[in-house]
């Protein structure tokens, strides 16, 4: 009777045992919450190669966000295709769909590597500034950084929604910025005058502008017009998404109104 008793006991210290060292497992995991993974821009900083991570080079700036149900993002290709999460860090990527640009050789040959593991991933862990994408068995397949563009600062406007329904290219003998402060401005350069104006912007993506003035200087009609058609998309504009460092301003319908890419400064103001 004695000999059946030592063995419950010790069998309850070996069941606790397990159980001390699995809790400890857990708790120095990094922790998987949709709020770690979602409405955050990750910059793609290692990617699995032959069951081994292989570092990002830094010409290769390569992102991804996933939003509502769905992953954006761009690598030589922007692209994008739904997934689903659950509270338990398990993550599931759907069919994607990417534009067909051709790039360098060497960054078209990452993409590659990217796409091909964004189909295999199955789960996420994240520890706040870092993201890790893992396959079936739990091994890594890609990492992320948590990039730090952000809407604040310069950009340089590329194209423009005409009020015609269609997007145009900003003519080459002009120059159109947007400067957004911290203090809710952002003024720049229409391509003839200079602007001011107010803006909020309203949980993860939502954007007001609004109180737009400018100065009063003449220019050529073409430049003008086009400047009338920026301002009035901008004033338009009701959503934000940066890709990347492309900067995506929207309507409520979702149609594009204004898309510029990262500046490396603000133009002076006259």
């Amino acid at each position: 009777m004695t000999g059946g008793i030592g063995r419950v006991e010790r069998s309850r210290a070996g069941f606790i045992a397990l159980s001390l060292i699995l809790l400890a497992c857990f708790a120095s995991s990094p922790a998987a919450t949709a709020g770690a993974l979602e409405n955050i821009q990750w910059k793609l900083t290692n990617y699995a190669v032959d069951g081994r991570l292989k570092e990002v080079p830094a010409s290769a700036k390569f992102y991804a966000e996933f939003r509502n149900g769905a992953l954006s993002g761009r690598a030589v290709n922007t692209f994008n295709a739904s997934y689903k999460l659950e509270s338990n860090g398990t993550l599931s990527i759907g069919k994607m769909a990417a534009t067909l640009m051709a790039g360098p050789p060497e960054l078209q040959e990452i993409e590659t590597a990217y796409f091909a593991a964004l189909a295999k991933v199955a789960s996420y862990t994240s520890d706040g500034p870092t993201l890790t994408l893992h396959q079936h068995g739990g091994a890594p397949i890609l990492v992320f950084s948590k990039s730090e563009v952000g809407l604040v600062g310069a950009w340089k406007v590329t194209s423009y929604n005409n009020g015609k329904q269609a997007v145009v290219g900003v003519f080459s003998t002009t120059t159109v910025t947007m400067n957004f402060a911290e203090n809710g401005t952002v003024e720049g350069d229409g391509g003839v005058n200079r602007y001011h104006a107010e803006y909020t912007t309203t949980g993860a993506s939502g954007i007001s502008i609004e109180s737009i003035l400018t100065t009063r200087k003449a220019g050529p009609a073409a430049a003008m017009q086009q400047e009338q058609k920026f301002l009035s998309a901008l004033s338009a504009s009701k959503v934000y998404q940066i890709r990347g460092e492309t900067l995506e301003l929207r309507d409520e319908p979702e149609a594009l109104q204004v898309s510029a890419e990262r500046a490396v400064e603000a133009r002076p103001q006259n």
